[in-house]
């Protein structure tokens, strides 16, 4: 299989089974103001060991900021619409994969 992203109305996943490269494989960037939320949900999904990287970009901002990584399956609570702070997660890079892993954002 290969690396894969599902976008629906109220979410945004990724299932990365194969070795991502050193650029990494992430999620669509999701917007709380844009999706007119004040909450949403990130998770990772099984068993995998392999380590996500969950990042946010303020507007303006040239790059994104990494919040936290995460190795183990779980869900957060993302509060706050801010003023337009996009969220994203992802394995960073290809030393970050050791399993197949599904992880991704849903409000």
């Amino acid at each position: 299989m290969a690396n894969s992203k599902t976008d629906t109305q109220f979410t945004a996943y990724a299932n990365v089974d194969t070795t991502p490269g050193a650029s990494g494989y992430w999620t669509t960037g999701v917007c709380m103001r844009d999706e007119q939320v004040q909450k949403m949900w990130f998770s990772i999904r099984g068993t995998s060991t392999s380590v996500v990287t969950l990042q946010f970009k303020c507007e303006g901002d040239a790059d994104w900021s990494t919040n936290e990584e995460i190795s183990t399956s779980g869900r957060k609570l993302i509060e706050g619409g801010g003023a337009y702070v996009y969220w994203r997660a992802g394995i960073a890079n290809d030393t970050d994969y050791v399993d197949e892993v599904t992880f991704g954002f849903d409000w």
